[in-house]
């Protein structure tokens, strides 16, 4: 896995190793491709929630969304990375309270060893995980579908110096760590996009990693997005993601020049140079000509700027005919960005950009007919569970995942269980299970 969104062979792994740096987040985003597929999407939100970090990018017209300029463990990196935003939000992370007296969340982690201090594996600190169990969200007994036994009161003991702190109760202060969580993580989305200039309630948003589930509805209701996708197999979602990733290699060459005054034939050649690269690659990976696609980027600003913005340029040979075409293209995306554009001022380029890309061979999601909407053979238990909506522990119908069938709804109040995950329905929102297993909901909103 490379952490620009495609995979590569070990051979050419070995060449660039820098290519592996987070590539394992990246893994997630080609997962929500796949998940989306059959909705006819075309731009969508992915959020991946596991037990120490919360990761969100997007993808726009089906195209993941990457950068050139990243920090990783305080080194700057220019190598193309799928564009994560990352913020210390999982269900290992840490509740405390600052010197102002304010509740924080992270970015701190009891990570898997000592764990939250419900696992009994020697934790003391008050985490998200010990919250969602104290608000009933997650069943002690049934843990990883019973194989996994957590304590509820060890939670409750690490949650007493916390609620005494805040001169609140046990319950109060888990419903207060949910809530700042989710904050943060509602935050980290709509920074995701506001940067690209989009706006969240456009996209869906597709929830991976075995915490994302028991948070996502919260973040759709605060960000106002309409639909939300949960795929069956979210607890897997960067691994799924890795196996159906395309093969993708990403070059750059150096062309510094006014657009107006630009030799048009020299960047036909540099772009002829980075495809044929591309192909060479590719074709000694293993991928047909017929599955081999080739985009051509350019890096490009107005005079005087600093910053420069990639733009698509025309899949055809580039002469001057193609100025008009590109300085449109210039125009709306830096007015997208920052909501103006100069039409009157030059634009120079920076540098060329080629990606190639081989179509890997994905499954078709195997689907199953739809068998109605009764749920109620799937309904397994209930039990006492808080939702903010009542401001009290609510007795609530547990169903097992398993067992839901294609064409099930169930509305809220209630609590899908599966194995690796826990999705917690709150009271006017409803998920149906559709042909391919993975829960759907559309969530009302008032109105823009």
């Amino acid at each position: 896995m490379q952490s620009n969104g495609g995979v590569q062979s070990w051979d050419l792994a070995i060449k660039h190793g820098i290519g592996t740096l987070n590539s394992g987040p990246a893994a997630a985003f080609p997962a929500s491709l796949y998940f989306a597929q059959s909705m006819d999407v075309q731009d969508i939100l992915s959020v991946d929630m596991g037990g120490t970090s919360f990761d969100v990018a997007l993808t726009k017209d089906r195209t993941i969304k990457t950068t050139t300029e990243s920090t990783i463990a305080q080194h700057r990196n220019a190598y193309p990375m799928v564009d994560i935003l990352t913020i210390g939000s999982g269900g290992g992370s840490i509740a405390w309270v600052n010197p102002a007296g304010l509740l924080k969340v992270g970015p701190q982690s009891a990570g898997a060893s000592p764990g939250p201090a419900c696992y009994g594996r020697g934790g003391t600190t008050p985490t998200v995980t010990d919250a969602n169990l104290i608000l009933g969200y997650l069943d002690p007994e049934y843990f990883l579908g019973g194989r996994m036994k957590v304590d509820h009161n060890a939670a409750r003991a690490a949650f007493d110096p916390l609620a005494a702190t805040l001169g609140v109760s046990v319950v109060e202060a888990a419903e207060a760590v949910y809530t700042v969580v989710n904050e943060n993580m509602g935050n980290a989305i709509s920074e995701a996009c506001v940067r690209y200039g989009y706006d969240p309630r456009d996209f869906l948003l597709v929830v991976g990693g075995g915490a994302g589930a028991t948070h996502a509805v919260r973040q759709a209701q605060k960000l106002q997005i309409p639909r939300m996708l949960i795929p069956k197999q979210a607890p897997v979602y960067c691994a799924l993601g890795l196996v159906l990733s395309d093969l993708k290699h990403d070059f750059v060459r150096t062309f510094f020049s006014r657009l107006r005054q630009a030799d048009f034939n020299h960047i036909n050649k540099l772009i002829d140079e980075m495809r044929s690269s591309g192909r060479d690659a590719l074709i000694s990976e293993g991928i047909s000509d017929h599955d081999i696609s080739f985009r051509a980027l350019g890096d490009m600003r107005y005079v005087g700027q600093f910053r420069e913005i990639e733009i698509e340029l025309p899949d055809s040979v580039l002469n001057t005919d193609s100025i008009d075409e590109i300085e449109a293209a210039f125009s709306r995306k830096h007015e997208q960005l920052y909501t103006y554009s100069a039409p009157s001022r030059e634009i120079e380029i920076v540098a060329l950009k080629g990606v190639a890309i081989g179509a890997a061979t994905r499954p078709e999601p195997a689907s199953q007919s739809l068998e109605g909407y009764n749920a109620g053979s799937a309904l397994r238990t209930e039990r006492p569970v808080y939702f903010s909506e009542s401001k009290d522990f609510v007795t609530t119908p547990i169903y097992e995942g398993a067992l839901l069938k294609p064409g099930n709804s169930v509305g809220g109040p209630a609590v899908i269980e599966e194995t690796a995950m826990t999705l917690p329905v709150p009271p006017g929102v409803t998920f149906t299970v559709d042909e391919f297993g993975n829960y759907l909901a559309t969530i009302e909103h008032a109105s823009r």
